[in-house]
């Protein structure tokens, strides 16, 4: 398998078979205390830190601590050493910054949690008749010939990421995700529980009391990743996240700290006034290189989406028949081999800007860079663009809540009488999400109130090239996961909102941080969605969170003093659409070329004829092009994945690494 992957064994004698079939593809093992193995997988030498507690090998607690984080032995081991059970693991990485998994051992008794947001995710599944966890879906998939979920993947066409309640879930049959705000615990027997490991705090704290939190977690969220040294790089748009970013590492880069390269892809539209508040902080940042990668020299959106990409399998892996849209039988062997990993674990979000993802990881893995820092998940926790906030307040306050939504309503030109439906909003997720999945090809979602957008669930809608058959699949995946009655993600709106799409970020982050890696060996890391930081913004109360004439108050507030007041103060926001409008242009053959030959189409899911009718015509919005993010993503993802072999004729057995044994 390519790339850096580990999973998790229980402790006890069921999880030897899984041991067994886990040994030609994982030539890195660490084992619990008993001796079994305990993780096994693909790593580098130093990337994970292994520590022990205690001296009696029957009482040892063992950890490891993958990922980001500056934690050092002597502190963790003092944190292990206070745990009476497993299931207290938690506690052992309770204010540490940084964004990284932690998996205990002990008393038999395995624990393994990844981060609030997602980007490190926790998958389990059953091989060799018990149950493995790894951090990986796409590795359980291989290991154990998974098939893929048609029935996902036609729902999936109705935007970037699977919408809520499904946020989570893979298109793989038989993997499960574990939540993210729950830990998973394996008894010795193989047997799983998902244990919630955190709750959204009370949003109490006010403006300067969360100022002072989110800029505590936040500088320390960046010194975890500068902390090791050599050369780190920033984002440097012009705009109050990467900006943000480039000053606090900028403060941790002395004669003993890090150099700083800052980077900035230059828009292509002229009224965009990115680039002056770009250059008005290179010039506050002397320690730092600066990298502008001109408009017209870098790669395009929708760039390197031809049918060269992926093209398709001679022999796919089994799916759904076409116009069938059902889960596919798997694909499995009865020889235990080494497997071969090409298809990521889902769709890729960003895949228009893919190739210019890929564009800026080399640009700074030539500046000598380990780790990029970016400011994904600065609007998701400071901005989400949406009037949740407002009816939170009106709910915990009521004559305070109507005063700010005054001003909201002058702003928005909103009737009062829409006004007060939206903030007597009482429908619950579970109603929200029976009437999107009534309403996916509506104009307007039934969630928004005559512009007021309150709800639990983002709007969405199928594209129009969508066949008959996925509407109506997504519909009906939709309806079942209504009569779920799903619980919201915390109990207040804004909260949920923001817990959501940080989760949403983060899946599309870490597989962002693959591709990086692959192309460049350059670490993406997004600081801002890091647990500690996440926890401080929700602390704050909505009211403080939010105000219609400061643009991210919180994070301006935080941010007070070490990033230019001129910034801080910006009330604009970059605008790409012409850059959208260029990349399409640019590149509007070849991706009509790939869809021409589209996977989606011969299992029944797109409709070729009124896709390329659609895109031919003239846009005089970006809508169409941004429909066609999801079905790219879905049409190159499956075409992935049919040329994924997981016969063991087209496998290979790959050598342990120096200084690893394989399990016995």
């Amino acid at each position: 398998m390519s790339g850096s992957w580990f999973a998790v064994l229980p402790d006890g004698k069921a999880a030897a078979p899984a041991a067994r079939e886990l040994r030609p593809s994982a030539p890195c093992v660490l084992t619990h205390a008993s001796g079994r193995p305990w993780l096994m997988g693909r790593w580098p030498d130093g990337s994970l830190l292994e520590v022990t507690a205690g001296r009696a090998r029957a009482s040892q607690v063992r950890a490891v601590v993958a990922g980001e984080c500056a934690v050092t032995t002597a502190v963790l081991r003092e944190r292990l050493g206070r745990l009476r059970s497993v299931t207290e693991a938690g506690r052992a990485a309770e204010g540490l910054p940084g964004c990284f998994h932690l998996i205990v051992s002990a008393g038999g008794r395995v624990w393994a949690q990844g981060t609030l947001s997602g980007v490190r995710r926790v998958f389990r599944t059953r091989l060799g008749g018990t149950t493995v966890a790894c951090d990986r879906a796409e590795v359980l998939a291989a290991l154990t010939g998974s098939g893929w979920d048609g029935r996902w993947l036609a729902l999936r066409l109705s935007g970037m990421v699977m919408p809520y309640p499904l946020h989570e879930t893979v298109p793989w049959n038989g993997i499960e995700a574990v939540p993210s705000d729950h830990a998973l615990v394996l008894e010795p027997d193989g047997r799983p529980a998902e244990v919630r490991r955190w709750r959204a705090p009370d949003p109490e704290a006010s403006l300067a009391e969360g100022a002072a939190a989110v800029r505590a977690a936040l500088s320390d969220a960046v010194a975890a990743r500068t902390a090791g040294g050599g050369t780190v790089s920033t984002d440097l748009s012009g705009g109050m996240d990467s900006t943000s970013l480039a000053f606090l590492a900028h403060s941790h880069s002395h004669s003993h700290g890090p150099d700083l390269v800052t980077y900035r892809f230059a828009e292509g539209d002229a009224g965009n006034d990115d680039a002056r508040y770009a250059r008005l902080a290179a010039e506050r940042l002397p320690r730092a290189r600066h990298v502008v990668d001109r408009a017209g020299e870098g790669a395009t959106m929708f760039a390197g989406l031809g049918p060269e990409t992926a093209a398709p399998a001679s022999a796919p892996v089994p799916g759904p028949a076409p116009m069938s849209v059902s889960s596919s039988s798997s694909v499995s062997s009865s020889v235990s081999v080494s497997v071969s990993v090409r298809a990521d674990s889902e769709p890729f979000g960003w895949v228009r800007s893919r190739a210019r993802i890929e564009r800026t990881a080399r640009a700074m893995a030539d500046a000598g860079s380990r780790t990029h820092l970016a400011g994904h998940g600065g609007d998701e926790l400071f901005r989400t663009g949406s009037h949740t906030h407002l009816h939170d307040t009106v709910r915990r306050s009521p004559m305070a809540g109507l005063g700010r939504v005054r001003d909201y309503r002058a702003m928005a030109r909103a009737s009062w009488p829409a006004t007060l439906r939206a903030l007597t909003d009482r429908r619950d997720p579970a109603r929200e999400v029976a009437l999107l999945a009534r309403c996916l090809t509506a104009g307007t979602p039934p969630t928004t109130h005559s512009g007021w957008r309150v709800g639990w669930v983002p709007e969405l809608w199928m594209p129009v090239w969508a066949t008959g058959a996925a509407l109506e699949t997504a519909r009906s995946v939709l309806e079942a996961a209504a009569e779920a009655e799903p619980r919201p993600l915390a109990p207040w709106r804004e909260q949920h909102e923001v817990l959501l799409l940080a989760r949403c970020t983060g899946g599309v982050v870490a597989q962002a941080d693959h591709l990086v890696r692959r192309a460049a060996g350059v670490a993406l890391s997004a600081p801002y969605l890091d647990d500690q930081v996440l926890h401080a913004a929700l602390a704050v109360r909505p009211q403080d969170r939010n105000t219609p004439r400061r643009y991210k108050p919180l994070l301006a507030e935080a941010m007070h003093g070490i990033v230019p007041r001129e910034v801080l103060e910006r009330r604009t926001k970059g605008e790409f659409s012409a850059d959208l409008y260029d990349g399409w242009q640019r590149n509007r053959a070849a991706v009509l070329a790939l869809l021409d030959d589209s996977r989606l189409a011969a299992h029944g899911l797109i409709d070729p004829g009124v896709l390329r009718r659609t895109l031919a015509g003239v846009h005089v919005s970006a809508a169409p092009l941004g429909s066609l993010d999801a079905t790219l993503a879905a049409e190159l993802w499956l075409r992935s994945v049919e040329n994924t072999h997981l016969s063991p004729e087209n496998t290979h057995r790959e050598e342990p690494a120096r200084g690893k044994t394989p399990p016995p």
